[in-house]
């Protein structure tokens, strides 16, 4: 079906010359794995879900909102495809107007589906992880029984919204998820939203305070924004408290440098920013000038987390952004020293870069498979796994350079000249992978299902779509002892490796590995030799 007859009923429900939602006519390239969930009063408050499949939003109205209780059984109603365009739209419909009121985009991220995404809608049952910057972790879609046709008119299904059991989850806590209602876009309210009249007015007063204002626990008792998003919103231009250090790492004030960020090492926000101050010279070698998504931890990583892509009011003229031609939103993008301590600054600590740099966001400039293990595959079957991947891109003329990824897997690197669309290097490293599970059976696994990954190594491949990231090199982790993603040297690949003996006290004393700097005057491809080589049309990558 193409894109335009997705979009028909769209079109057909609004008159475009009085809402100002986009009327969706510009062509959007697919396979993004974008989501957004924007808060909507209409005849009722509710949130809108939407997940990126095919080149449209599939949309979902759940009457409640997301919850973070795994027990909680949300509904979610599947309205009408929306654009791609609807994204980034937050104002206000008219009265009268099909879903008149007003809209505030209250979450934006990527999404990772297990499986073919259009296949499992089509079945009934979508299951996903949400990398936003209010929600993550898993959830899934699951349809409801269909009660027929009413009288010819088109059937409207009915979904659940089901949190998983993971470490995201809240029981008893589900409504936490919607505790925060402002705009990730604007920092507004849906009154301040309202009053502006689709967005031609912001408010004047500043964005903590805005926030703060709506912010209360289930009990409605107020309680501190600090609580919720950390410190460094809530204190913007306040004075730091009694006895804490004035701390200035490449030109970046470090307010509460001794706020403990990992509790099992002690580690302060101070010593964070002086590890990647330390390190930023090797770290720009892989990093410098790609567009970044940020995990940000500002209470640190006991606390609350979010992905972030683009930046907040707070970040405007402080750090490097690029605006993306698609969807016209500035992203987040790493250019020097201080725009990494800035990012530290404002409680982020991984660093996930994208597969290109910022002057062709259009075309890759390397892929990635990410090989991750089940719990019960040691460290040791990984490396040599990682070595039969190496062989596979060396048999189809590909060199290939490695590190670790601050958890138990490996990610196999192929740099390549930005020459190959995504579209391309998707499907090329799709192939690649695939081709080890046929050969491999007992070691590679390409089905994303953690239950049939036992005793093996799922290849992950999806991490080369365009605005797709993977941790970069030399990145803390959020996670205890704060690991770091190192890369290696192939030789120094043995099965004694231990990943966890790179952290961000060990880290900072090594020097970019020789594969590493060797492969930045690589200037390989994907031409019709190697397509062909794995199963793909003969075509070249436009080189």
């Amino acid at each position: 079906m193409r894109r335009k007859d997705k979009l028909s009923l769209y079109r057909k429900k609004r008159d475009f010359s009085v809402t100002p939602e986009p009327p969706g006519e510009r062509p959007t390239p697919s396979g993004g794995g974008r989501y957004v969930i924007q808060r909507h009063a209409a005849r009722r408050l509710h949130y809108d879900l939407r997940l990126e499949i095919d080149g449209v939003y599939k949309s979902w109205a759940v009457t409640r909102g997301p919850s973070l209780d795994p027990k909680d059984r949300r509904l979610a109603v599947e309205v009408e495809d929306h654009p791609i365009e609807y994204g980034t739209f937050e104002g206000t419909i008219p009265k009268g107007e099909y879903g008149g009121g007003t809209v505030m985009l209250w979450d934006r991220g990527l999404w990772i589906p297990e499986g073919n995404p259009a296949k499992a809608h089509k079945k009934g049952h979508i299951a996903f992880e949400l990398r936003g910057e209010r929600l993550h972790g898993g959830y899934s879609l699951v349809r409801m029984a269909d009660r027929g046709e009413a009288k010819g008119r088109r059937v409207q299904h009915n979904w659940l919204l089901i949190k998983k059991n993971d470490r995201w989850a809240k029981p008893g806590r589900g409504d936490d998820a919607i505790a925060n209602a402002t705009s990730v876009k604007s920092g507004r309210t849906m009154r301040e939203i309202a009053e502006a009249k689709g967005g031609a007015r912001q408010s004047n007063r500043p964005a903590a305070k805005r926030v703060a204002a709506n912010v209360s626990d289930r009990g409605g008792k107020r309680v501190k924004l600090s609580a919720l998003v950390g410190p460094e919103t809530a204190t913007q231009g306040d004075p730091p408290p009694a006895g804490s250090d004035k701390s200035t790492v490449a030109g970046v004030k470090i307010t509460h440098p001794t706020r403990v960020i990992d509790p099992a090492t002690g580690t302060t926000k101070l010593d964070v920013a002086r590890y990647y101050e330390r390190v930023a010279k090797t770290l720009l070698m892989d990093m410098k000038d790609r567009p970044v998504t940020v995990v940000r931890n500002p209470g640190g990583i006991t606390g609350q987390s979010f992905f972030q892509r683009h930046p907040q009011r707070t970040l405007a003229g402080r750090i490097s952004t690029v605006k993306d031609p698609v969807d016209k939103e500035d992203l987040l993008c790493v250019r020097n020293i201080r725009d990494i301590v800035t990012l530290v600054q404002f409680g982020a600590i991984e660093i996930h870069p994208w597969q290109t740099h910022i002057e062709q966001l259009d075309k890759a400039d390397r892929f990635i498979l990410d090989l991750d293990p089940a719990p019960d595959v040691p460290f040791g079957a990984v490396t040599l796994a990682a070595k039969l991947v190496r062989k596979r891109l060396d048999e189809v003329g590909l060199k290939s350079i490695v590190k670790t990824t601050g958890g138990k897997g490996l990610h196999v690197i192929v740099p390549l000249r930005p020459a190959a669309d995504w579209k391309t290097v998707k499907s090329f490293a799709k192939a690649i992978a695939d081709g080890l599970a046929r050969a491999d059976p007992k070691v590679f696994i390409t089905k994303a299902s953690k239950a049939a990954r036992k005793g093996r190594i799922y290849v992950d491949y999806l991490r080369n779509d365009r605005g797709s990231t993977a941790v970069g090199a030399y990145c803390v982790r959020a996670r205890p002892d704060l690991p770091v993603a190192m890369p290696l040297d192939w030789r120094d690949l043995t099965e004694r490796l231990r990943p966890a003996d790179f952290n961000l006290r060990t880290a900072a004393k090594a020097a970019l590995p020789k594969d590493w700097r060797a492969a930045r005057k690589w200037r390989q491809g994907l031409d019709a030799r190697k397509l062909k080589a794995v199963g793909l049309a003969e075509k070249q990558d436009g080189a």
